[in-house]
This record gives structure tokens, sequence and C-alpha cells, in this order.
């Protein structure tokens, strides 16, 4: 994407979104009349915008540090500008001498992309490398998301550069990686899965017009401790926000409750939806299954937060990844654990009237666990609690293990990793 195709993109941004821009306020009428000399402001600052960012794309490249540090890694994601035309970010990672060898990661621009096939994708990052005058002979890295297109080991992006350059190792973002962990954690047990999409349908209901400050009423009435705020949004992309819309449908349970009933009462044409929810949410599975999750998933929270400092290493990553798949997998036969969650889980239930009831077992079951217990609580235990457990410890081990990483091999020759080397690494680095 060119400076001046990006600038040109502002042209269609909103009032609001005017006076967000350098928190610089947009008086006046946005339409550009002769009387309003606004507009004739916008368009003189929207010329300086592209005049430097044409001379950020002409100059990064040729940034000494980046030249004298010869070899360099690539990082690519795809995104889409405000028009909906779809780009590639390019940043590059480099090793500075000039900086006591510090690790640096510049971003060098936009590339516009006609096509998102991973043909398409590798000769759009070649091309643009070559016209910053960094070529493929010199890259040793690449880092992409784990869409197929760009992470395929047959025909995928970064299958095809080291075809080209062998030596460019790929390496999936640990961030990412994690990330993966939770959304198939939520989505690959059935319980699970239906208890998040209810929750997620919950915060969409709660999230503008009227309803939205139905609830911040009734948040403000009861004296929340946040503030009136309600139930943050969820996005398959941060994980992170996944706790946080789960920790606030439970915290904010009894409101969203009482809301969901006062809508249904007002008899308007979100009564209906509204009766819907509300059932949903009087139902234990739902609300033992948000506990459960809640309290699984958040031994991960310090672990994401260790991945993006900027002083991790791969080593460090898949370290506390092993750490935080132990961790988990000890709660597993800690029965005196669970029954604390189970406690939490019933104290929540009893805020809106919800009693803990008895599963029937029967013969052909497909949409919930059906393993046999002689308790209500044994059976979310053996039938929830038990499984989750195994499917995050499980998606932990498998995303975050050393056999799939040939960069973490090398993190191991730092001087302070060296007394990890073990025979088996240091025959797999001389082979």
């Amino acid at each position: 994407m060119t400076a001046s195709t990006l600038a040109e993109n502002f042209l269609s941004v909103t009032k609001g979104q005017m006076e967000n821009i350098q928190n610089v306020a947009f008086r006046g009428n946005w339409k550009g009349d002769s009387e309003d000399g606004n507009f004739i402001h916008f368009i003189q600052w929207k010329s300086h915008f592209d005049d430097v960012l044409s001379q950020h794309l002409e100059t990064a490249p040729g940034n000494a540090k980046i030249q004298k540090s010869k070899y360099f890694s690539v990082l690519v994601d795809e995104t889409a500008d405000i028009s909906g035309t779809e780009q590639l970010s390019i940043c590059i990672r480099y090793v500075s001498e000039s900086d006591n060898f510090e690790i640096h990661k510049d971003f060098l621009g936009f590339c516009p992309l006609l096509k998102q096939d991973s043909e398409s994708i590798t000769k759009a990052i070649i091309e643009q490398l070559s016209k910053w005058g960094l070529h493929v002979s010199l890259l040793r890295g690449q880092g992409y998301d784990g869409a197929s297109n760009m992470s395929g080991r047959l025909s995928g992006v970064q299958k095809r550069i080291q075809e080209l350059q062998p030596r460019a190792l790929y390496t999936h973002c640990r961030s990412h990686a994690l990330n993966l962990v939770v959304v198939h954690g939520c989505t690959d047990v059935p319980i699970v899965r239906n208890t998040m999409t209810l929750i997620e349908k919950v915060a969409v209901f709660f999230s503008a017009g009227t309803r939205k400050h139905k609830l911040q009423d009734i948040l403000q009435e009861q004296g929340s401790d946040d503030g009136p705020r309600g139930i943050p949004l969820m996005f398959d992309t941060r994980w992170g926000s996944r706790i946080k819309t789960l920790s606030a449908f439970i915290s904010k349970l009894e409101p969203t409750h009482s809301a969901l009933q006062e809508i249904e009462s007002d008899c308007t044409h979100n009564s209906e939806k509204a009766s819907r929810l509300r059932n949903s949410t009087e139902s234990f599975d739902t609300i033992i299954t948000s506990v459960v999750t809640q309290n699984v998933l958040g031994y991960t929270w310090p672990l994401t937060l260790k991945l993006q400092s900027p002083n991790v290493d791969l080593s460090s990553a898949y370290k506390e990844g092993r750490q935080v798949a132990e961790v988990i997998e000890s709660l597993r036969n800690d029965e005196e654990r669970f029954c604390k969650i189970y406690q939490q889980a019933v104290q929540l239930a009893n805020t809106i009237g919800v009693t803990p009831v008895k599963k029937r077992i029967v013969v052909k079951q497909q949409h919930r666990g059906n393993v046999p217990a002689q308790s209500i609580a044994e059976h979310y235990r053996l039938n929830l609690f038990i499984p989750f457990i195994d499917h995050v410890t499980n998606e932990l081990r498998t995303r975050l293990a050393e056999s799939t990483e040939p960069a973490l091999l090398a993190a191991y020759l730092v001087p302070e990793a060296l007394p990890q080397i073990s025979e088996e690494r240091e025959n797999r680095l001389l082979a």
C-alpha cells in the first residue's frame, strides 16, 4: 500500500474518529464549506502525513543498523486498511552490533496484496524486501500466524521461502499459539463451547442501545466495584478477551440476570431474546462451566504476559509453557481444589435462584458428558473438570513442544542457556 493510498483512506473517517487523531478536536462543519477552514487544515495534514510516510518507507530499509547487522528475520501479518483493501504489514528483526548486540524490531511498511493465496503472498514479500534492498540470501528467520496459507508445511509461505533460502527458519508466534490453545479448549469440549457461545451472545446483547444502558444502570445501583461498565466482547484473535468476558459474566451474573428479566417484561422486540438468554443463564451447566473454565484458564494468564515481554526468548517461552501445563495437570486429581470450585459455582447459582440438579444417565449421549457418577459434584468433575483439563494440557504440550521448533536449538547456544543442553539436544545440534 502506498503512502498516498493510506493517506486517502483517512478522508473517509467520521468526525468522531477525526477528533481522536492526535487528540485534536475537529470542530466546525464536516462538509468542508469555504467558510470552514478545518477541512482545508485536514487536507494540509493529510499532505504532511503523505510526505512523512513516504520518507519512512524510503529511508527505513536503508537504516545503517539494519544494513550493518547483515542478517535479519521477517515478520509478516495480513491486515486490511479502512477501505477494506488487503495488505501485508512487514517488520524486520535484527541484532544491532552498535547497540551492544540488542535485538531490534522495526516496522518497514505496508505492501498491497492482490490475492491471499500463499504464492501471491510469497511473491509480494520477496519483491518488497528486494525493493527495500534486503536480500533473501541474508534472511534467517520467518514469523507468521498459524493460518494454513502462511504456515503450511507443504505449500505455505514459510515453505516457499525456505525453498529459496533453507536457512530461513519459520517460528510460529508463541502468543498466537497460546491463543489457539484457549480457542480450541473453549470450542472442542462441547459443554465449554456451548457456554462460551452463550456468554458471547449475552455480551453482544448488552453491547449497545437501551440494553447496554439498562445493565449499566443496574450495575450503578448495586455499586459495582469496576463502575457501570458492562460485559466486554470476546475475539478469537485475542485470547485475553475471552478471560475478561468470562470473568465479567461471572462477577456480574446477578445484575445481568436482573437486566434480562426487566427487558423480558418490557414487551419490546428484545423481550423474546432476553427470555431465551435468561433461561440459558439459569442453567447450572452454564454456571459451573463458566467457573471451571475461568479457574483453569486463569493459570495461563501469567504465561501470556510472559510471552508478550520484549525480553522473552524461545527457551524460556517453552519452559514457561511446560510449567503451566504441569500446574494445570496437577489439578486433575486434586479433589479438594475441585470442591472449592464447585462450591463457588453453587454460591453463584444461589444468587439467581438456581439449584444444582443431578443429570440423568442415558444409554446414548452425544451432547454432554455421560460418565456415571454418585453425586452432582462428581458428575461435573468426571464429565467437565477432568476432560477440560486433559484437553488444555494436551493443547499446551502439542503447540509448545520443543520438537516442533527447529530455531529453539539455536537458543541453547546463548551462554546462559548452555547448561541446559542435554546429550539429545547436542546430538540434534551436530546433526
